[in-house]
């Protein structure tokens, strides 16, 4: 007869044969199955003892010294085992010691107190919650972070629905970081949400910085609007958002997403970096932040990372002496060696410019706002209008990781051409309305400073945008008109499109090539000919005639002439070839421009 031992009665056995060997200790196995390691004079199994050093930090920004800190040892389940340690941050940057070993891999850790605010680079003026649950086999300092405080109730929830620890951890980190847009997959070497730290460098730390700040945006635009605390709104952000993440896997709200578009597309990224590393710089501790503006989706293109990475190998040149208020589009910088990399990209201006007006063109088309998303062959360009006469701006492109100025110069304004007096006699009308107003110049060598032909592209006439009349008091146009036998002769030489004030003219002094200062304010009325010029002879009478669109009578300033009037005085006229005097006694100040 054959009889079948059992598993326990072969133990048994060879236990006895073992004894008689003086043999102490043996794994035994049948099949797959591996029995407990014995000791014959002590049957007992040994267990292994699980032992770990526990310290982190607490970040929301660090929380401040003295902050509790609560730590609860979990069973495989995530069911507290009853054994808690109670600890606080040691300093102003957040970190903390638990000083006895724990003796579980799973952990809850818990904290509560005021933290560094990203956007004011301040205090925060209530306290705040925030939790993770960590893996210490993983990681024995770990970092209780807002991202952690997302992921843990959607840690729970998987496991109550069968979800093994592992990968429960994976799948809720995956969908904590697809509610700010990033796919996780994307984070080079991404280890857990509680290996995170804002203080880092890795691509991981980059991560949690950006979501940490566009959190405190979101709670700062809403604490303004509500008249709430930054603190409130940040707990009732996460209560939410961990809320849906728990039951969906995702925001389930529209309102929090439009939240954080709208905080990713508003927050100042310069200022964020400046905040924190000025906030560890108070501290004694120097702190370089990680890359975190390339996970922030300024553009709202939803291509993230942005990376900061060499992306072009050319520069813009720059534009000088151009005209004033000339829109002016830089050369093409193409974006090249970057892969499948998207490029950071932010269009900076320089402090005395002005940003009306500044924008980036990304392959030709016009971008809305400061920034954009470049990819391999994209091309970027910069448009400006030019600034006021004799002045420069620079802009500042920041490609990926460099930093490409172009800078735009306008050429110093010089006079060509004047007529008046510094001190003006009074305002006066011409005795009817008229179409035309000619003002009468003479090129003299006292005026002209020339031997022979100067050319102007710019012209100011002291007529005012008042008068007695209801008709337009800016006009279309300024023409440049030889002398007929003491009236403009009807051709124009000539045209100038004008404006009030259009071309920056109006200003207290400007010189002449020769280094001779002229007062020119009060020219209200200007004009530009265009970048050719007007040619005019040295010693020849000309006409300025200014036409409006309909019958006027303007008022002008009179300041008098410098010069003998016996070349004329002004005229009207109602269509531009039957002239009459005007009446004044006196002209008005008229200055030509180079």
């Amino acid at each position: 007869m054959i009889y079948k031992l059992s598993r326990l009665m072969r133990v048994v056995i060879i236990c006895s044969l073992l004894a008689a060997c003086g043999g102490s200790e043996i794994a035994a196995s049948g099949g797959s199955e591996t029995t407990t390691i014995l000791n014959v004079s002590n049957p007992t199994p040994t267990i292994p003892t699980i032992s770990h050093s526990l310290s982190g930090q607490i970040q929301k920004g660090p929380l401040i010294f003295g902050s509790r800190i609560w730590v609860s040892e979990l069973d495989g389940d995530l069911n507290p085992t009853g054994k808690t340690y109670l600890s606080q941050t040691t300093d102003d940057l957040g970190n903390f010691t638990i000083s006895t070993t724990v003796t579980s891999d799973l952990v809850e850790l818990l904290g509560v107190g005021y933290y560094m605010d990203e956007i004011t680079g301040s205090l925060s003026t209530s306290q705040i919650t925030l939790s993770a649950i960590a893996d210490l086999s993983v990681d024995e300092t770990p970092t209780i972070n807002i991202l952690t405080t997302l992921q843990a109730p959607r840690v729970k929830r998987l496991m109550q629905d069968g979800v093994a620890y592992t990968e429960a951890n994976s799948r809720s980190q995956t969908e904590v970081l697809a509610i700010f847009g990033i796919d996780s997959s994307k984070i080079d070497a991404l280890e857990s949400l509680f290996a995170m730290d804002i203080t880092g460098s890795t691509d991981q730390d980059s991560a949690l910085l950006a979501t940490s700040a566009i959190i405190a945006k979101m709670s700062s635009t809403a604490a303004t609007a509500n008249g709430s605390s930054q603190a409130a709104e940040m707990s009732f952000y996460i209560s939410n958002i961990g809320s849906d993440i728990a039951n969906y896997g995702l925001v389930n709200s529209t309102d929090i997403s439009t939240a954080i578009d709208n905080a990713s597309a508003q927050i100042d990224l310069n200022a964020i970096r400046t905040n924190v590393e000025t906030y560890y710089a108070n501290r004694n501790i120097t702190v370089i932040a990680p890359k975190f503006e390339e996970w922030v989706d300024k553009d709202n293109s939803g291509l993230l990372p942005k990376r900061k990475i060499t992306a072009t190998s050319q520069t813009f040149t720059d534009d000088l002496l151009v005209n004033r208020n000339e829109v002016i589009t830089s050369n093409s910088i193409a974006i090249s060696g970057v892969g499948s990399d998207n490029i950071y990209t932010e269009l900076i201006t320089g402090s005395t410019c002005s940003s009306a007006g500044v924008n980036l063109l990304k392959n030709g088309d016009l971008v809305s706002g400061s920034f954009t998303t470049l990819a391999e062959d994209d091309t970027l360009r910069i448009r400006s209008t030019s600034p006021s006469w004799g002045q420069s701006c620079v802009y500042t492109a920041n490609v990926g990781s460099q930093s490409l100025d172009y800078k735009v110069t306008t050429k110093p304004l010089v006079t060509t051409f004047y007529q008046g007096a510094d001190i003006c006699q009074s305002q006066d009308s011409p005795n009817s309305d008229y179409q035309y107003i000619a003002v009468p110049f003479y090129t003299d060598q006292l005026d002209f400073i020339s031997s022979s032909i100067v050319n102007s592209q710019y012209i100011g006439i002291g007529l005012l945008t008042s008068g007695p009349t209801s008709g337009p008091l800016v006009p279309t146009r300024i023409e440049i008109h030889a002398d007929n036998a003491g009236s403009p002769s009807g051709t124009s030489i000539a045209t100038a499109v004008a404006g009030n004030g259009t071309y920056g003219l109006d200003i207290d002094t400007v010189n002449d090539s020769s280094g001779n200062s002229y007062t020119t304010n009060r020219l209200y009325i200007q004009g530009y000919f265009g970048s050719d010029g007007v040619d005019l002879q040295a010693n020849t009478k000309y006409w300025a005639v200014t036409a409006y669109s309909a019958p006027t009578r303007t008022h002008l300033e009179l300041c008098g002439a410098v010069e003998p009037v016996s070349y004329g005085t002004v005229k009207t006229s109602s269509d531009g070839s039957t002239w009459a005097d005007a009446g004044l006694g006196a002209f008005p100040k008229l200055f030509l421009f180079q």
